[in-house]
């Protein structure tokens, strides 16, 4: 069965349970998460968090993914590889062995073969990460972004000038589970 939908935990901890998401498609993990669900891939480009992960038996079916001065010292390892180059890094002016975890995994999800990613946890108050977020957003206008958070009255209208994001509450996720799973 071919999975439509991915999602990414990112980088800020959250109330929510990936159970649901998770039997819509894959999880993508931003580093090391407490999470009950297994992962199928987990990022990071922190050579402790990648040793802790390998060591977590957690992680044990999970394929992690690093850069490829990390995976020449851990390629021993069976689960451990290295992430592909993405097409949107150009608009990212940043050097690709310093990106943060969580600009990782909404990279690989949006070079993946799904229409729709989830995100969770994703740290929109630090400038810098928002700003890779939208970009990467706006590199990708055929991949449907959702981005899920708490219930709250207040508008985020950080993604409105995005057609191809949503901004969805825990309970509408649930809603949208049924509909799609």
């Amino acid at each position: 069965m071919k999975y439509t939908h991915i999602t990414v935990n990112g980088s800020v901890p959250f109330d929510y349970d990936l159970k649901t998401p998770s039997r819509m498609g894959d999880v993508i993990a931003s580093g090391i998460c407490n999470k009950n669900v297994k992962f199928k891939y987990a990022v990071t480009n922190n050579e402790l968090e990648l040793q802790n992960m390998i060591n977590y038996p957690h992680y044990k079916e999970t394929m992690l993914l690093t850069n490829k001065s990390l995976f020449k010292k851990y390629l021993f390892f069976d689960n451990v590889n290295f992430l592909p180059k993405f097409s949107e890094l150009p608009g990212i002016n940043e050097d690709f062995e310093k990106l943060s975890n969580q600009t990782l995994a909404v990279l690989l999800a949006s070079w993946s073969d799904n229409d729709v990613v989830l995100l969770f946890g994703c740290d929109i108050e630090d400038l810098n990460e928002r700003a890779k977020l939208i970009k990467i957003m706006e590199s990708n206008p055929t991949v449907k972004y959702k981005f899920c958070r708490k219930p709250n009255v207040n508008k985020i209208k950080l993604f409105d000038h995005l057609h191809n994001v949503e901004v969805m509450n825990y309970p509408e996720v649930k809603e949208y589970a049924k509909e799609n799973a």
